[in-house]
C-alpha cells in the first residue's frame, strides 16, 4: 500500500510548505498531496485555503485580522507573510512555497505529488501557463492530477501520458466509460473517503465494500483520510492500493497489522 501525505506531514509540521513535504520523504511517504494557488500576478503557490488568514501570519508574526484572499496578492507579498509560525514558533520564517520550488524539490527527492483537483478552477491561461510549467520541468513520471471532471481528465491523459491520473469519487458506468477511453501509459487511482471525522463534510459516497469491490475491477483503490490504526485495518480490509493520512499514520505502521 502506497502512503500519502496530505499536505505534507501537517500533524508535525505546517502544511503545504516544503519542510513538510521534506518531513514526508524523510519518513518513507511516496506520494504527497498538495493544493496549488494562483497569485495576484499570475504566479503559482502552494496554499489550502482561497485565503490566507489560518495559517498565514504578518511578518512580526501577528494574526492577519482583514480576511485576505490569496489570488488578491503578489508572489512578493506572499512570500513576505509567515507561514510556519501558526503552527509552532519553532517554525517561524517558514515561507509559502512556489510551485517551481516545489517541482525542483521533488525531482531531487524523487517522491511523487499528487495534485488537488482545485487545479481545475484555474482559467485558460492560468490553466496552459500551469500545465507548461509542468512540462518544462520534465519529470512527469512524478506528478499526478486529481480529477472530477471528465473533460478536464481527458486533456491531462493526452498531454501527460506518463503522469498518474488520480479520480475523486465512485464514478458511474457512462463516466468509467470516459475515464477508461482517456488513459494512455497512466497509473490510475480512484479516491474514496473513509467514513470518519476527517471526512464527514463530504456528502458523497463513502468507502463501502460494494464501491470499493466496484472500483477495483478497472482501477488502483485509494482511501483518505486516515488517522487511526483502526482506520488503516479497514483500508486494508478494502482492498486499498494507496491511502492518505494528515501524518499520524506512518508508513512502517502498516507492518503491525498484516
Amino acid at each position: 500500500m502506497r502512503f500519502q501525505a496530505h499536505r505534507g506531514v501537517n500533524t508535525e509540521y505546517p502544511e503545504n510548505t516544503i519542510i513538510a513535504y521534506k518531513a514526508a520523504k524523510d519518513q518513507g511517504y511516496v506520494i504527497i498531496e498538495l493544493d496549488p494557488k494562483v497569485t495576484a500576478d499570475g504566479e503559482f503557490v502552494l496554499h489550502h485555503d482561497s485565503t490566507v488568514n489560518r495559517t498565514g501570519r504578518n511578518p512580526d508574526g501577528s494574526k492577519i485580522e482583514k480576511e485576505t484572499r490569496v489570488d488578491t496578492l503578489t508572489l512578493a507579498e506572499l512570500k513576505a507573510l509567515d507561514f510556519g509560525i501558526f503552527k509552532d514558533e519553532k517554525f517561524a520564517g517558514t515561507k509559502i512555497p512556489t510551485f517551481a520550488e516545489m517541482l525542483d524539490f521533488i525531482k531531487k527527492a524523487k517522491i511523487a505529488i499528487k495534485i488537488d483537483n482545485c487545479f481545475q478552477q484555474f482559467n485558460d491561461t492560468q490553466m496552459d501557463k500551469f500545465l507548461s510549467e509542468i512540462k518544462n520541468a520534465s519529470c512527469e513520471e512524478l506528478i499526478g492530477f486529481t480529477c472530477t471532471n471528465p473533460e478536464m481528465f481527458a486533456r491531462i491523459a493526452k498531454e501527460f501520458p506518463y503522469a498518474e491520473l488520480h479520480w475523486d469519487g465512485v464514478p458511474n458506468d457512462e463516466t468509467r466509460k470516459v475515464l477508461e477511453s482517456s488513459i494512455k501509459n497512466n497509473r490510475f487511482t480512484i479516491w474514496i473517503p473513509y467514513d470518519n471525522d476527517y471526512t464527514s463534510w463530504f456528502k458523497g459516497e463513502h468507502a463501502t465494500a460494494k464501491n470499493t469491490a466496484y472500483v477495483k475491477t478497472f482501477a488502483e483503490l485509494g482511501i483518505w483520510t486516515l488517522a487511526t490504526m483502526e482506520e488503516l485495518k479497514g483500508a486494508v480490509e478494502f482492498g486499498a492500493d494507496a491511502m492518505e493520512t494528515n501524518g499520524e499514520l506512518k508508513p512502517w505502521m502498516l507492518d503491525s497489522i498484516k
